[in-house]
């Protein structure tokens, strides 16, 4: 089981417990900020070559019909920059590497996905590197496809969970008739009656939102402890604690993942939860709810 996070940029890279360092790049990740220029990206895989660490490029973007040979030849340049792992979800970049025999080394994170054993199976035999299981099932279904292997899974974190290619912030700024100053910003989504408050980002891409909770997973890793990867999302957490709870996870490794550190867990910061962990499935992908 290794540990995978992303980073904001390469200053302070020692100080990072990770296993796989995950870096955003313009055009084919779906963020808003922290691109890595090719100088950085060269010095990044260096890094990684001297520190035995994997280092993963974010290409979670969807692409269009008229985006995606760009992506081609995006993909191409960080391959001639010393980039061997890729994370993606658009199966035209499986395709992509699938046809330069490099399959191998992608990791599919199509976030909600996964969520049987025929699908995992599936990816597994397709030769990729891992894919991730959705977080978004019961704790029991999880172990269940975590058996197939090459499992990777999100332990920790804020999760996206809506997605439209649609620019909605602006759309509300127009609407209001309020000049939009908040593109490439994060903001909180408050709905009208309830309390908690939704991160959402617009990017030229379209509008993310993610969940109002960090997602945390923590003394069930020793029921998982066949997943190839945990993931470990330093989205909207700042640096000081995310390396916190990195380190939790590295002692739960090593060390066995006791109730005593879920208690550390909780004391970085308690807007945790354990999302569908502990519900019933009320309905399965290819099923009628009649």
């Amino acid at each position: 089981m290794k540990i995978i996070t992303e980073i904001k940029n390469i200053r302070n890279l020692d100080q990072n417990q990770a296993d796989g360092l995950i870096f955003n790049r313009q055009y084919l990740s779906d963020t808003h900020t922290d691109f890595l220029t090719n100088e950085e990206v060269i010095k990044l895989v260096e890094y990684g070559k001297i520190n035995s660490k994997m280092i993963i490029a974010n290409v979670n973007r969807i692409f269009t019909e008229q985006e995606i040979q760009k992506a081609f030849e995006e993909i191409y340049e960080l391959l001639n920059l010393g980039v061997e792992y890729f994370v993606f979800s658009d199966v035209g970049i499986y395709q992509y590497f699938y046809e330069k025999t490099l399959h191998h080394n992608l990791i599919y994170n199509a976030r909600t996905m996964i969520t049987n054993y025929g699908d995992a199976q599936i990816w597994k035999e397709n030769g990729v590197y891992a894919y991730f299981i959705s977080n978004e099932i019961p704790l029991e279904d999880i172990i269940e496809i975590s058996k197939v292997g090459n499992g990777a899974l999100n332990v920790y974190g804020y999760h996206q969970i809506f997605y439209s290619k649609r620019n909605l912030v602006s759309l509300y700024y127009a609407h209001r008739q309020m000049e939009n100053r908040f593109q490439n910003h994060e903001l909180m989504l408050v709905e009208e009656n309830r309390p908690n408050k939704y991160p959402i980002t617009e990017t030229p891409y379209g509008t993310y939102i993610y969940s109002p909770y960090k997602y945390a997973i923590y003394t069930e890793l020793e029921k998982l402890r066949s997943l190839k990867l945990i993931l470990i999302s330093g989205r909207f957490i700042n640096e000081e604690n995310l390396q916190k709870v990195i380190t939790l996870y590295k002692i739960g490794i090593e060390n066995g993942f006791t109730n005593e550190n879920m208690d550390k867990l909780r004391k970085i910061d308690d807007n945790i939860h354990s999302g569908f962990l502990y519900q019933k499935t009320v309905l399965r992908k290819g099923e009628r709810n009649d």
